[in-house]
């Protein structure tokens, strides 16, 4: 009986430790794989720690090759939590020099990011900013690799 309870006790243990959903602390810091859903597919290679952010993209397609060539393939963020759940992204000028819309991003305050929901190792966000009385939404997730 007493053999048969720690193996129950142990098991209950290791199935906590190793299959625990995650919560949005979670996506504060690590590697991550990204994509953005719409208003067009990419995907990124995020790098988070705390308040900062690296952004690598890494599968443009092919017809938007050309749109995008302005566009840096590596970008710097700056994190600004306003919850568990959400935060406001703005562009790091100190380590890259910013194109004029990542300019205007900044000026208008960032872009508020809200984590909608988190399954597994994934969260999915919206992205929200106010451009000339607009509002710019884009959609998309994150799977933590590390």
């Amino acid at each position: 009986m007493i053999k048969r309870f720690s193996f129950l006790f142990l098991f209950q243990i290791c199935f906590h430790v190793f299959s625990q959903d995650l919560t949005c602390k979670d996506f504060k810091n690590g590697t991550f794989k990204g994509e953005t859903i719409e208003p067009i597919k990419l995907e990124w290679e995020v790098i988070r720690k705390g308040n900062s952010q690296i952004e690598k993209a890494k599968g443009v397609p092919e017809e938007f090759k050309s749109l995008l060539a302005k566009i840096p393939l590596t970008m710097y963020g700056n994190l600004k939590w306003v919850g568990d759940c959400s935060y406001i992204l703005t562009y790091d000028a100190s380590k890259a020099k910013l194109t004029e819309s990542q300019k205007t991003i900044n000026t208008i305050g960032g872009v508020f990011v809200e984590v909608t929901k988190v399954e597994g190792r994934t969260f999915y966000y919206k992205s929200t900013m106010k451009y000339n009385g607009e509002e710019i939404v884009t959609t998309g997730k994150l799977y933590k690799e590390k």
